[in-house]
C-alpha cells in the first residue's frame, strides 16, 4: 500500500512539474514577441524545446507536437508518408514533409528556411521558423505590439530606363513598362482609400536598388511593394510568387548550402513577423483574384527587402516568358484586376492590424 500510495504521489508531482515547465516556455515565447526590439548583433539563442512528456528535441527545434499544443492544433501523422497535418477544424490546416522545406498552408505553398526533420520521438521544425513564420500565421494576435496603422505606402515598380527587365519580345511587352502601369494604376485605388502613396519611379527611369530603399525609408513609409514581372528559358513555367526578406541565420528558398552573409542581420528583419502576415495576405488575395498557380512565399535576401525599414514584400505576378500569362499582363484589364488585389490584400493587412484575432 506504501509502495502504491508513493508511486501516485510521484506521478502526481511529475504532472505538475510538467505543467509548470510548459507554462513557463509559454510565458517566455509570448515575452519574446509582445516587445519587438531594433536589430541587434548578437546571434539567436539555441533554446531546448521540450516535449509535454519530458523528451528533448534537437536544439534550436521545436516539435511538430508542441506546435500543435501550444496553437491548439490537433496532430495526425500519415503513416509511411513521411507527412504530418496539423488541423484546427476546417479552419487551420499545416502540412508537413519530412525533409522538405515546402508546407502546405490552408492550402498556399510556403518555404521554410529549414527542413522538418524526424527524431526518435516525432518532427521538429526549426525554431526561426516557427518564430518568423509559423506563429505570426497561426497566432497573429501574439503579436502583441502590432505595426503601426498604414498611412504611408511606398510602391517600387521594378527596374527602368537601360534596365529593361524581363521581355517578351514576341508580343514586344518589357518588364519596366509593365510594372509602371501596374503601380500607377495601384496608387490611384490606394489614394482613392484614404492613404499616401509614393513610387520609387514616376516614369522610365533608372532608379538603383539602393536609392529604393532610401526613397522608403526618408518617406517614413509604413508598408513597402516591390513589383516584378518573371521569365525563366522554360516557357511552360508560370504562376505567382511573393518574396519576404530571408530571416537572420537561415537559407533563402533558392539558396543551396549555407553561407557566410546568412549571418548578417538586417534593418529589415525587424520586420520578419509581419513580412510574414503581409506576404501570406498579398499572395492569398493574388491567387484568388488571378486564378493563377501557386509557386509558393519565398524568403530571399533582394537589397529593397533588407534596406527598408517597415514591412516589404517583392511580387512576382506572372511570367512573360510563358506566352499565355504574357498575353494577360500584356492586357490593361488584367493589370487592373492586379492592381486591385494589391489593394485588397492591404486592406487585408490593414484588418489583421486593427483585429489580428481574425485574421485567418
Amino acid at each position: 500500500m506504501e509502495v502504491t500510495a508513493g508511486l501516485k504521489r510521484w506521478r502526481h508531482g511529475l504532472v505538475v512539474a510538467c505543467v509548470f515547465l510548459l507554462a513557463a516556455v509559454s510565458l517566455d515565447a509570448e515575452r519574446g514577441l509582445s516587445t519587438p526590439t531594433r536589430p541587434s548583433a548578437e546571434p539567436l539563442p539555441q533554446a531546448r524545446t521540450e516535449l509535454p512528456s519530458g523528451l528533448a528535441v534537437p536544439e534550436g527545434r521545436i516539435s511538430l507536437r508542441a506546435l500543435a499544443e501550444t496553437a491548439g492544433l490537433e496532430l495526425s501523422a500519415l503513416r509511411n508518408s513521411g507527412r504530418v497535418v496539423l488541423e484546427r477544424g476546417s479552419a487551420t490546416r499545416v502540412e508537413f514533409t519530412e525533409g522538405s522545406r515546402e508546407i502546405q498552408f490552408n492550402g498556399f505553398r510556403i518555404f521554410l528556411g529549414e527542413p522538418v526533420r524526424s527524431y526518435r520521438h516525432g518532427h521538429a521544425l526549426s525554431l526561426i521558423d516557427y518564430e518568423s513564420l509559423l506563429r505570426p500565421l497561426l497566432a497573429p494576435r501574439s503579436l502583441r505590439v502590432p505595426h503601426r496603422p498604414t498611412r504611408t505606402i511606398v510602391l517600387d515598380p521594378g527596374h527602368g530606363g537601360s534596365d529593361p527587365g524581363t521581355r517578351n519580345v514576341a508580343l514586344g511587352l518589357a518588364e519596366k513598362d509593365m510594372v509602371l502601369d501596374v503601380a500607377r494604376r495601384l496608387r490611384e485605388l490606394l489614394e482613392a482609400d484614404g492613404y499616401r502613396v509614393i513610387l520609387t519611379r514616376e516614369d522610365d527611369r533608372f532608379v538603383s536598388l539602393e536609392q529604393r530603399a532610401r526613397i522608403a525609408n526618408r518617406t517614413d513609409a509604413d508598408l513597402f511593394i516591390s513589383i516584378h514581372f518573371n521569365a525563366v528559358e522554360d516557357s511552360a513555367v508560370h504562376g505567382t510568387e511573393t518574396f519576404l526578406l530571408t530571416p537572420r541565420h537561415h537559407r533563402s528558398t533558392a539558396q543551396g548550402a549555407a553561407a557566410s552573409g546568412d549571418t548578417d542581420l538586417h534593418p529589415g528583419n525587424e520586420y520578419d513577423h509581419w513580412n510574414a502576415v503581409l506576404a501570406y495576405l498579398v499572395q492569398r488575395r493574388m491567387l484568388h483574384d488571378l486564378r493563377s498557380l501557386d509557386r509558393g512565399i519565398k524568403r530571399a535576401r533582394f537589397s529593397v527587402l533588407r534596406e527598408v525599414d517597415c514591412p516589404a514584400v517583392l511580387v512576382e505576378a506572372g511570367y512573360l516568358s510563358n506566352p499565355a500569362e504574357a498575353r494577360r499582363i500584356g492586357s490593361p484589364a488584367y493589370r487592373e484586376r492586379l492592381a486591385r488585389s494589391l489593394a485588397l490584400a492591404v486592406h487585408d493587412f490593414e484588418r489583421t492590424l486593427a483585429s489580428p484575432e481574425s485574421a485567418f
